[in-house]
């Protein structure tokens, strides 16, 4: 092939390379940066088991403290000056846990024991309702009941997270502004895996409800990033050892023929600068590859209920577990915000696909890049004879 449709090729497959891997870090840094540490917990709308109740609830704080605890309950949609928003009645602790930004200040312990009518909004429903997002005191209207807003919340922009959403326009309200509180389902559970409570609720009989762990979510999507970094280390590899071959080798060649004028120490003072080189190369390239390896993660974590019992490499086990996971997650239907889960899938999804681009492109690129140097190598031989 021509040396210079060879470049553009080279070019091209660099460019291909560099996009998915690109892509790969935005995706899922974006996605894992929203991950905190809890278990998100959802009532199955096709479960057989009603939901438990707020004052059953209530009632597990005599025997564990619910300070990283928190639940919700959805209300049904209402129209707020033609906008449909959904009320959710829950603690104040919720955007703690989930590490929400928001401006102002959320309602406290004491203003759900007081049932201080405030509410939390997002700066878009800020702008649709008040053209502002500066309406911390403004009032609305719920339920013939007027709220003040109390704290403002930054709803992203991003394109995956608005795919990730379900379309609803959720506002927080104290749990205890709901009449016959104690007798409201809870549709989402949340808490901190690190709390002393998180070993008793996952103890507790809840077959109603689906568990999500998000800081493992967040592991599973570093994984890909882990892998996909193994694979631009191992390309690296690759070069730099075809480059320690070609510099050791013409060092070694130009000591060897001053060898053979010189004796050792005569040609250590001739050409010493090769000498240095040579012990440079030959040590140096190696010595950085494995500072690189030691350094860097390249971690696996596979989730602890998808791992084989009797064989680790059984790659068919792994492959039916996420088919089975795919199948499992399109078949229930959750009640509560679904939006971080939804995020987990989509994410997935895309980090997947652009894992395999990128490690099919940069193994072309390698291949192309070798099968160019050869090109070089042998014009640059013929052109010598």
């Amino acid at each position: 092939m021509n040396p210079k449709k060879q470049i553009i090729t080279l070019i091209s497959l660099l460019l291909l390379t560099i996009l998915p891997f690109s892509l790969l870090l935005y995706f899922s840094n974006n996605a894992t940066s929203k991950f905190p540490n809890i278990t998100q917990v959802n009532y199955n709308l096709q479960s057989d088991d009603n939901p438990i109740t707020i004052g059953n609830f209530e009632k597990l704080s005599e025997r564990m403290s619910l300070d990283y605890v928190s639940f919700t309950y959805e209300a049904q949609e209402i129209s707020v000056k033609d906008t449909t928003i959904t009320p959710v009645y829950t603690t104040h602790n919720l955007f703690e846990l989930y590490e929400i930004k928001y401006d102002g200040k959320f309602f406290s312990e004491d203003d759900i024991i007081r049932v201080e009518k405030k509410i939390a909004i997002s700066d878009n429903l800020a702008l649709r309702l008040f053209f502002t997002t500066d309406v911390i005191g403004k009032k609305i209207e719920i339920y013939d009941e007027i709220f003040t807003v109390c704290a403002v919340y930054n709803d992203s922009e991003n394109l995956i997270d608005k795919l990730s959403k379900d379309g609803k326009e959720r506002v927080f309200i104290p749990y205890t502004c709901a009449n016959t509180t104690t007798h409201l389902p809870i549709h989402t559970l949340v808490y901190d895996n690190s709390s002393f409570s998180a070993p008793i609720i996952e103890q507790m009989n809840l077959p109603q409800y689906h568990f999500t762990n998000l800081s493992e979510k967040h592991k599973v999507i570093d994984t890909f990033k882990h892998m996909a970094n193994f694979v631009l280390f191992f390309a690296l590899c690759v070069i730099s050892m075809l480059i320690w071959f070609y510099l050791c080798r013409h060092f070694s060649e130009s000591i060897k023929e001053n060898l053979s004028i010189n004796y050792l120490f005569n040609s250590l003072l001739a050409v010493p600068i090769k000498y240095f080189l040579l012990l440079v190369v030959g040590l140096g390239i190696p010595a950085a590859l494995l500072f690189i390896f030691f350094n860097s993660d390249f971690s696996i974590y596979i989730v602890s209920r998808y791992i084989p019992y009797d064989n680790l490499f059984d790659i068919e086990h792994y492959i039916n577990c996420i088919i089975d996971n795919s199948h499992y997650m399109n078949s229930i239907s959750l009640v509560g915000d679904t939006y971080l889960l939804n995020l987990y899938e989509n994410t997935l999804n895309i980090v997947i696909w652009l894992t395999a681009i990128f490690t099919v492109s940069c193994c072309t690129l390698l291949i192309n890049l070798i099968n160019f140097a050869k090109l070089i190598k042998n014009k640059l031989y013929l052109n010598n004879n």
